[in-house]
């Protein structure tokens, strides 16, 4: 290819049934967290301000929660809040999500995200042996997932959102634009 341009390979994460399916149980479970994370903050403003407003929508507490006890009910709740984040985020890249893969001379990247928000990963492209489609390290319904991975100078794992058709499509021009000899001239 000529200096200074790139090839770019877009798929996007859009999935109407998981945007609904994983919105309605990130809604239910940050629905349930939110009541503790009520009772956490009545707890603080009580113990460190004062007596809570009469408009603030915690249950009443004759006798608030001490200090000691209320911090801790703060450090327990952070994996259940970060839990209902990553919910809310993988919603959110359901609805408006995408891969992009671009491919220079000597580097290379793929971006995961929304707009700005976007988790990238360099690798060279001169360097990539084999586009597979391999595992992830977690398992859904005791299956592990499914992933495209890019063996380069480093093992590039991405796609585990993706259809298995778009998966599967990705890995597909990945193996003729990065494998193939002469593909990228």
């Amino acid at each position: 290819s000529m200096w200074g341009q790139e090839i770019r390979v877009l798929t996007p994460l859009r999935s109407i049934g998981a945007l609904i399916g994983t919105l309605f149980f990130a809604l239910f479970w940050n629905g349930i967290v939110s009541v503790f994370v009520l009772i956490a903050l009545a707890g603080l403003y009580t113990n460190l301000v004062g007596p809570l407003p009469a408009w603030f929508p915690a249950p009443n507490m004759d006798h608030p929660m001490p200090l000691g006890m209320t911090l801790f009910l703060c450090v327990f709740l952070l994996p259940f809040i970060t839990i209902g984040a990553s919910l809310l985020a993988a919603a959110l890249l359901y609805a408006a999500g995408k891969i992009e893969v671009r491919i220079g001379d000597h580097e290379a990247l793929v971006r995961t995200g929304i707009a700005f928000l976007a988790w990238s990963r360099r690798f060279d492209p001169t360097q990539v042996r084999r586009v597979d489609v391999g595992t992830t390290s977690w398992e859904t319904n005791g299956r592990p997932g499914r992933t495209v991975v890019i063996e380069a100078d480093r093992h590039v794992k991405f796609g585990s959102l993706l259809t298995d058709e778009r998966r599967e499509w990705m890995r597909a021009i990945l193996h003729v634009l990065l494998v193939q000899p002469g593909s990228r001239q």
